[in-house]
């Protein structure tokens, strides 16, 4: 078992370029462009297992994001955007998934790999209606992220073999995703609003 209650700082810098509301001149005096990096905090934790010491120390490490985006108004009521994301998830592999299969002495065995999202949306403006709602749709690839067993070396007991196929069917198994989202906006006073 894994226990941990701490508290930790996440500092999120970002800078932002272009006038969102333009609606006129050229396409590039139109768009928007934008970098943000998110630092992930690393929370402390102590593990216990059967037969096996408790430690303490041990870091739960937040993967670190940057993202690079932009987005372009075509025209007053169309507005699309793209954004990247590189999420680094390999951050997990020490301590905490690395502490799991210490007792097996299989720590090096298990492995997660860092991963690049891709972000697009849409949004279109019913300028003409009561509320300017304004309809929203996007999608983005969500890469294979789930930990990863891999056997360095060929098992010599049936303990061994045991574990090497519970953790193969149980591991391993991820894949690839392309999610959809689709959004709703009304402007319902011009200082309230609603989105779902």
């Amino acid at each position: 078992s894994q226990v941990g209650d701490d508290t930790a700082l996440a500092p999120t810098v970002g800078v932002m370029y272009g006038d969102a509301g333009r609606t006129q001149g050229r396409w590039f005096e139109r768009m928007r462009l934008g970098v943000v990096y998110r630092r992930g905090p690393s929370f402390s934790y102590t593990t216990q297992g059967e037969g096996v010491p408790a430690i303490a120390g041990l870091r739960f490490r937040v993967p670190h994001t940057l993202a690079a985006g932009a987005s372009l108004r075509f025209s007053r009521p169309l507005t699309v955007a793209a954004e990247v994301t590189r999420i680094g998830y390999s951050r997990l592999v020490e301590d905490f998934i690395t502490d799991q299969a210490r007792a097996d002495g299989r720590a090096n065995d298990f492995s997660i790999s860092d991963g690049t999202e891709f972000h697009f949306g849409a949004q279109y403006a019913l300028l003409q209606l009561k509320g300017r709602p304004r309809l929203r749709a996007g999608a983005w690839f969500d890469p294979d992220h789930s930990v990863k067993f891999t056997p360095r070396q060929a098992s010599t007991s049936a303990f061994a073999r045991v574990f090497d196929e519970r953790l193969a069917t149980a591991l391993s198994r991820g894949g690839n995703q392309v999610h959809v989202t689709g959004g709703l906006g009304l402007t319902l006073h011009p200082r309230v609003e609603f989105n779902a």
